[in-house]
């Protein structure tokens, strides 16, 4: 078991693709931010995301968390349903590009757990007080976490 270590949590950018509006998140083991290649990385991973974006209960809303971690990199996919529910998928590279979904039952590890937290309380900020509207949505995209965890 290694030792706890602070990680650096930062904000890259709201990335749309597909009627999906992801907030992107770097989480890293061994930098201030992701490499520029893990972040290229994202748009593939949108292709796993359920189709379409927007349904009764899907608002084409959420987060992608990139985590260049000691064990490879990951890609975690989170989209708020139901109101007030997260689904996840999360994607596993040895660091050579190639991602595989997780098949285990796991949910995130304490560095990302920090994000969804975060995002936790956006949303339930931004939209559940509020509404489900474009201007709530605004509102959620633009509150960010850059953080050391």
């Amino acid at each position: 078991m290694n030792i706890y270590k602070t990680r650096p949590i930062r904000f890259i950018q709201v990335a749309e693709k597909n009627d999906w509006r992801l907030k992107v998140y770097s989480i890293s083991s061994k930098n201030g931010i992701v490499p520029q290649e893990l972040i290229d990385s994202i748009w593939g991973a949108f292709d796993l995301l359920p189709s379409p974006a927007i349904s009764d209960t899907r608002y084409g809303i959420g987060c992608l968390i990139l985590h260049e971690g000691n064990d490879g990199n990951y890609i975690v996919l989170n989209w708020w349903t139901g109101e007030n529910m997260i689904a996840s998928k999360i994607l596993h590279s040895q660091g050579n590009g190639i991602y595989h979904p997780i098949q285990e039952d796991i949910i995130s590890c304490v560095w990302e757990l920090e994000v969804l937290y975060f995002e936790k309380r956006s949303w339930t900020d931004n939209i559940l007080k509020h509404g489900l509207n474009e201007e709530n949505i605004l509102k959620y995209l633009k509150d960010t976490l850059n953080t050391e965890v």
